[in-house]
Formats: structure tokens, sequence, C-alpha cells
């Protein structure tokens, strides 16, 4: 018997939504720290923004990274500005804070904008929570303003995050004496999560992740910190930034994150699909029993 379209859409959509349940009721009240490529505010067949919206409005306390490194260096070159980069990591001058500072509130306020018209019912707030210090000296010897972090305000963020409210970190923080630093938006990204003991780090990516290994782990799309840590040395091709990145995801679950996971921001209901299905739509790095990815 042929069964009518619209009853077939119907049990599907019943069927996704009981499947889903279970996951929402897991993480209400879980803190997941999310790392935004800018690049998806503009993408025009992304619609992770209104996912996350739908993520927030069910209970779930979100931090939120965004890193702002394309929108930068694509500025900066419409505007003739030169900028080093080194390894995919973005080295300015004292001289550039100022238009760092514009590109980066553009992009943060595009973010909060996106995340208004999307359903959010308590607009994200900003703020000064992460403290930075100096890194030393590139090798060539020039000063940059590049700094690491030095402190994630817990306390504030937590009295934040109990009133449903998502919270936008920047990646340009004070340091001693009021100076600014540039931060990568991983190592913002991963201290946050680990300092404010989150559930989960999110990697909303431009791109999926192609892992190059063992045919299980292709199949189940679920690896271990160790196992991060041998391809990325057994593939020294791999761009710097995903190195990067997936070392993150490596460190965050060796220093006591639950789980990490890349996600293809651009493929509608990735994000969702993730986080609410026992199959899954992105890479997961997990050190503890995985045979269920809630």
């Amino acid at each position: 018997m042929t069964v009518p379209t619209g009853f077939q859409a119907s049990s599907d959509f019943a069927h996704h939504l009981r499947t889903a349940l279970p996951y929402l009721e897991g993480f209400r009240s879980s803190l997941v720290v999310v790392l935004m490529d800018s690049q998806l505010l503009g993408h025009p067949e992304s619609r992770v923004l209104e996912d996350l919206a739908l993520l927030s409005q069910s209970g779930l306390q979100m931090l939120i990274v965004l890193d702002s490194v394309p929108m930068v260096t694509q500025e900066l070159a419409r505007q003739g500005i030169s900028c080093r980069i080194e390894e995919d990591r973005l080295l300015p001058e004292p001289e550039l804070l100022p238009q760092l500072e514009r590109i980066c509130a553009h992009a943060q306020s595009r973010l909060m904008k996106r995340l208004a018209t999307s359903g959010t019912q308590a607009l994200p707030v900003t703020g000064p929570f992460v403290q930075a210090e100096r890194l030393p000296s590139s090798s060539s010897g020039n000063e940059t303003c590049n700094g690491k972090v030095r402190e994630i305000c817990a306390k504030r963020l937590s009295q934040i995050l109990e009133t449903g409210v998502p919270v936008l970190l920047s990646t340009l923080a004070l340091g001693e004496k009021g100076r600014l630093w540039w931060l990568e938006a991983e190592e913002v990204a991963l201290e946050a999560a680990v300092r404010m003991r989150a559930q989960k780090l999110i990697l909303l990516q431009t791109t999926s992740l192609h892992w190059q290994g063992d045919v299980s782990i292709q199949e189940t799309k679920a690896v271990t910190a160790n196992e991060i840590r041998k391809g990325v040395a057994a593939h020294p091709e791999w761009p710097p930034a995903q190195q990067r990145r997936v070392l993150a995801m490596a460190q965050a679950c060796e220093r006591g994150v639950e789980r990490a996971h890349w996600v293809d921001g651009i493929q509608d209901g990735s994000l969702l699909q993730e986080l609410l299905t026992s199959e899954g739509a992105g890479w997961m790095v997990t050190d503890r029993d995985y045979s269920k990815r809630l």
C-alpha cells in the first residue's frame, strides 16, 4: 500500500521530534561553547544561526566565540592595509588595533542582529569577560599585539548564563595597564570551555572535516584525543588553522570537556542533527563512551 505523501511527512516529523526530545531534555541548563567562523554570517545558504537560537530557547546555555579573522583580512585588504600572517595566524601590529576593534565590533553586531531576528527572546550580551596577557614576540622580532588568555571571568559569566541569555566572548581582550591584546579564537573557545566546565565545545565551520584515518573511525565519525594527535602528526600538510582547531578539540577533551564537535555550518540542519540524533552529522572528539552521542 502506498503511504500518502502528507501522512509520511507527518510521520517523519513525529519520529524526528520524539528522537530529539531526550537530547533536548539532557541538554537543559547544560553549557556549550561555540566557535563560529565569521564567514557564516553572510553565507546565503547557512541557517545555523536559526538553529543556535532554537537551542538557546530550549534551555541550552551558550557561550559564542566569533572567529573574525576572515572578516578582518578581507576588510583590511579592501582598505589596502597590509597585515602580517604566519601559518594562518594574524600578527597585527599595535597601530592596527583601532581597525581591529571596529571590524570585530561590526562582526559582533551582525551576529547579535542575526540571532535576534532568528527568534532569540533575549539578545546576547558581551563584555570584558576575558582577560589577556602578552605573548612573546614573533621570530621576526617585530612587536605585535598578539596575546593569550590569562583569565575567564567564570563567576560573572555563570550568573548571566543562568538567566538564559547567550554570551558573546571577544577575541580582543584587555590586559595589565588597560592594554588591548588580539587573541586566537580557538584559544578563547578552548579556555572558556575548560574553565567554565562546558559539556561541549562546538566548532561551526564553513567546511566539513575530512579525516584521513582508520576505516572504523570514518564510519563512526568519532575519534579520541590521542587519535587526533596521531592524525595531525601523520598529516603535516593539513592547513595550520585546521591543525590548531582539531588540536583544540583534543585538548578540550583531555582537560575535562565531555565532547568536542566539528560541524559544517553551511549544511542545513547539520548542527541539530549532530546534537539531537544518534547518527550525528559532523565529527566528534571524546575520550568517553560514544556509543550514544548524547
